[in-house]
């Protein structure tokens, strides 16, 4: 491990181009440059300078201005003791690093892995680190609340932006964890993530590609080729099979939390049991998660 420490460290003080972007993190003779940081809705620009001979790496925070930039899902974060940065370009590839604050301005690479190719979004995946902690895994860039993935391969994640809904008092409870803001909308093409009109807390994808989203009022909506419709009724969680199967956790509380739904392309059929969380198999068959953590599918 730290052979490879020190390989990536070195290649990172030397190989990065000088005509990278402004607002893209550099790592460059020793020096961190980060134009844009988001600090629980503030922006910063920080520069972190390099420890000589430090193992694990360190890194000492040298400059911070707070500034007003726009953020994106591929804007690094604190999130914690930690600063995390989606996207560090190193040669070739693009890294996704953790840095851990371990006292005052200091800091230490906790983690780091390469970043999947998606066209031009994101950099070679050519070799991977030696560490077994990241061979059958590969981080993407940005942070989500919650994601889908259609039968067609599309992906759709809810995070990254958030927008305020205050005003509704529905299921405000501990049990339910209730919010009154919605997280922004975020489809995956060829050049990385793209941000689409629309907002919630929950959703799944159908076999066509096009997201269903419950918000932060518990309401419904499934997005189609002319738009956003509303689906009657309120839901807590929903999930979709790859056979087109459209299954809900319903707003009625019950002993394992909350009746359980499926849409017929009219109305919403409950069925027996209660539950928390639900997911939905390629046969249309739905798995639950009910209040006690317990697992349930229907035969």
């Amino acid at each position: 491990m730290k052979t490879i420490l020190g390989t990536l460290l070195i290649l990172a003080a030397t190989a990065l181009c000088p005509a990278a972007l402004a607002d893209l993190p550099v790592f460059r003779n020793g020096l961190l440059t980060l134009p844009v940081v988001e600090d629980e809705g503030d922006t910063w620009t920080l520069e972190l300078e390099l420890v000589e001979n430090a193992f694990p790496p360190e890194l000492i925070l040298t400059h911070s201005r707070q500034v007003f930039a726009p953020v994106d899902m591929n804007t690094p974060w604190f999130v914690d003791d930690f600063l995390v940065i989606p996207a560090l370009k190193l040669g070739r590839d693009s890294y996704w690093v953790e840095l851990r604050l371990t006292g005052t301005n200091a800091f230490i690479l906790d983690s780091y892995g390469l970043n999947r190719q998606q066209g031009h979004g994101f950099q070679d995946d050519s070799g991977y680190p030696a560490s077994p902690a990241f061979r059958d895994w590969i981080r993407i860039p940005g942070d989500a609340r919650d994601i889908g993935v259609g039968a067609d391969g599309t992906v759709w994640v809810l995070g990254g932006s958030i927008y305020g809904n205050y005003g509704h008092d529905f299921f405000n409870d501990a049990f339910n964890n209730d919010i009154d803001y919605d997280f922004g909308l975020w489809v995956l093409d060829e050049f990385g993530w793209l941000e689409y009109p629309g907002s919630g807390i929950r959703l799944d994808v159908d076999p066509d590609g096009y997201p269903w989203v419950v918000n932060s009022d518990h309401e419904i909506w499934r997005l189609t080729p002319f738009g956003w419709n509303r689906i009657p009724g309120r839901a807590n969680d929903i999930g979709i099979g790859a056979d087109g199967s459209v299954w809900v956790i319903g707003s009625d509380r019950r002993l394992g939390g909350y009746g359980i739904y499926t849409w017929d392309g009219r109305g919403w059929i409950r069925v027996s049991g209660s539950a928390r969380q639900i997911s939905v198999g390629p046969d249309g068959e739905p798995w639950v998660v009910n209040r006690e953590g317990e697992i349930y599918t229907r035969w």
